[in-house]
C-alpha cells in the first residue's frame, strides 16, 4: 500500500490554520515558496522541501492537510496542535507495508494514541487507546463510535469520505515550503 499522512483540524478553516502550519513549518527552518520558481529538472535534496495540500473546510467544517512526508507527521500534528490549542485535531500515518496510525489532539497536547507507533516526538510512550478510550473520544467531539479501537474505523469517524492521496502541485491548496538554506530561498 502507498504510504501517506493526513492531518485533520476540526472545526477550522484553511484561514486559521496556513498560518499556525507557516510557524511550524518555520521552526524547522521551512519556509513557504512559490512552487513556479522552482526550475523544471531542479535536483533536490533530501528535506529540501515539504508539499502539503490544505483543503476544506468541508462539510463537516474541518481543515485536512495531505503531508508529502509521513515520517514528520505526527511531530507536525503536535507542534500544530500547541500552535492551536483551542482546537481538536486528528493525524493518520499509514507507513509503507504498516498498519494505520492514528493520533487525536486536544488542548496543545497529545488526547488518545491509536495503533502502534514508535511515537519518536514525544518523551514517552502513551498507552494506546482501548474502544471505550476511542468511543469516549469520539462522542466528546460529537463523532459516532467506531466498532472498536481500530485505527481505520475510527478515521473514517474523524474523516468521513477521506481518500487517501499524496499533496498534488497545481491542485486547489497546494503549498511549497523550502528549506531557508536552499539555494532556491537565498537567491530568491
Amino acid at each position: 500500500m502507498t504510504a501517506w499522512a493526513a492531518i485533520r483540524v476540526l472545526a477550522a478553516t484553511p484561514d486559521a490554520v496556513i498560518p499556525a502550519l507557516d510557524a511550524v513549518l518555520a521552526r524547522e527552518g521551512l519556509v513557504p515558496f512559490p512552487p513556479d520558481r522552482v526550475p523544471p529538472g531542479y535536483p533536490a535534496e533530501r528535506g529540501e522541501f515539504a508539499r502539503i495540500t490544505v483543503e476544506g473546510p468541508d462539510a463537516s467544517g474541518a481543515t485536512t492537510l495531505r503531508l508529502d512526508a509521513w515520517r514528520t507527521a505526527f511531530a507536525r500534528a503536535l507542534a500544530l496542535a500547541r500552535a492551536l490549542p483551542g482546537l481538536r485535531l486528528a493525524a493518520a500515518v499509514m507507513p509503507p507495508d504498516a498498519p494505520l496510525r492514528l493520533k487525536a489532539y486536544a488542548r496543545g497536547d497529545l488526547a488518545l494514541a491509536i495503533g502502534e507507533e514508535d511515537d519518536d516526538e514525544l518523551f514517552y510512550r502513551p498507552a494506546r487507546a482501548d474502544a471505550a478510550a476511542v468511543a469516549t473520544l469520539l462522542a466528546s467531539w460529537g463523532l459516532p463510535a467506531p466498532s472498536g479501537p481500530d485505527p481505520a474505523a475510527a478515521w473514517s469517524m474523524l474523516a468521513p469520505g477521506f481518500v487517501p492521496c499524496p499533496p498534488a502541485a497545481g491542485s486547489p491548496g497546494f503549498r511549497l515550503y523550502v528549506r531557508r538554506t536552499s539555494r532556491l530561498a537565498l537567491e530568491a
